[in-house]
C-alpha cells in the first residue's frame, strides 16, 4: 500500500541522514583530538618559551653585573646578543599564545557543531522511532484488513455456493465491484 511505501521510504531517508551524521560526527571528533593534539604541543611550546626567557633574563642579569669586569665591548656585544635572544624569545611566546588562541576558538567551533550535530541526531532518531511506529501500526492494521478481506472472500464464496445449491439467482445479488457485491 502507497501509505507503508511513503513510511518505509521515509524511515530509509531518516537511516540515510543519520548515516551523514555520523560521518559528520566522526570527522569533528578526529578535527577535534587534532585540535587536541596542536593545543597541549603549543602549550608546552609555550611553557618552554616561558622558561626560556627567564633564562635569557638571568644570563642577561649576569652579564650586566660581568659587564664591569669584561671589556666593555664584548659586554656590549653579549649584552645584544641576549637582548635579541630574548626579543625572539619573547615573539615567540606571543605567537604561540595567539596560535593557541585560534586551536582554542577552533575547538569550541567544532565542539559547538558537534552538540549541534547531536541535537540533530537525537531529533531524527526520535523521528525515526515514531515513523517505524507508524509503519508498524499501518503493517499490523494491513495485515488485519487482509485477514478482513480473506474472511469477506471466503463469506462470499461459501453463499454463492449456497445460493447455488437452493437455486437462487445470483445475477440479481452480484455487481460488478466486488467490494459492493458483499
Amino acid at each position: 500500500p502507497p501509505a507503508l511505501r511513503s513510511l518505509h521510504n521515509e524511515v530509509r531517508r531518516l537511516q540515510a541522514a543519520l548515516d551523514a551524521e555520523r560521518f559528520d560526527r566522526n570527522y569533528l571528533q578526529e578535527e577535534l583530538a587534532r585540535i587536541h593534539l596542536k593545543m597541549e604541543k603549543l602549550v608546552k611550546d609555550k611553557e618552554q618559551y616561558k622558561q626560556d626567557i627567564v633564562n635569557l633574563k638571568g644570563k642577561l642579569s649576569n652579564c650586566v653585573q660581568d659587564n664591569n669586569v669584561q671589556d666593555p665591548e664584548v659586554a656590549n656585544n653579549n649584552l645584544g646578543r641576549l637582548v635579541k635572544q630574548l626579543e625572539q624569545a619573547e615573539q615567540r611566546l606571543v605567537t604561540a599564545q595567539e596560535k593557541l588562541d585560534d586551536m582554542q576558538y577552533e575547538r569550541d567551533m567544532f565542539k559547538n557543531k558537534l552538540d549541534e550535530l547531536k541535537r540533530e541526531r537525537d531529533k531524527w532518531i526520535a523521528t525515526s522511532q515514531e515513523e517505524t511506529s507508524r509503519a508498524l501500526l499501518l503493517a499490523d492494521e494491513l495485515e488485519t484488513e487482509r485477514k478482513h478481506m480473506h474472511s469477506l472472500r471466503e463469506l462470499v464464496t461459501e453463499l454463492r455456493q449456497h445460493n447455488r445449491l437452493n437455486g437462487v439467482n445470483t445475477s440479481q445479488l452480484e455487481c460488478d465491484d466486488l467490494d459492493a457485491s458483499i
